[in-house]
């Protein structure tokens, strides 16, 4: 699976929970988003599994705590 068909599966479910939330909130049943939430937590995380594209890579997380940084002087 392709970055660019995981994010749209990763925004359908996004859409998916904030629909079915909203609902169960409206007919005041505050229980049915737990279950919901952790069984698309965990279609997300095998999705994830199946991603052969590099999601992150260590250079990014370099240059972002090297940004931070200098932020981070900057305000001081």
């Amino acid at each position: 699976m392709t970055n660019k068909k995981y994010t749209a599966i990763r925004l359908g479910t996004t859409v998916l929970i904030a629909a079915l939330t909203s609902y169960s909130v409206s007919v005041h049943n505050y229980l049915i988003p737990i279950p919901i939430i952790l069984s698309l937590a965990a279609f997300l995380y095998i999705m994830r599994r199946k991603v052969t594209d590099v999601l992150a890579d260590e250079r990014d997380y370099k240059i972002a705590g090297q940004a931070l940084s200098l932020i981070h002087i900057w305000r001081c």
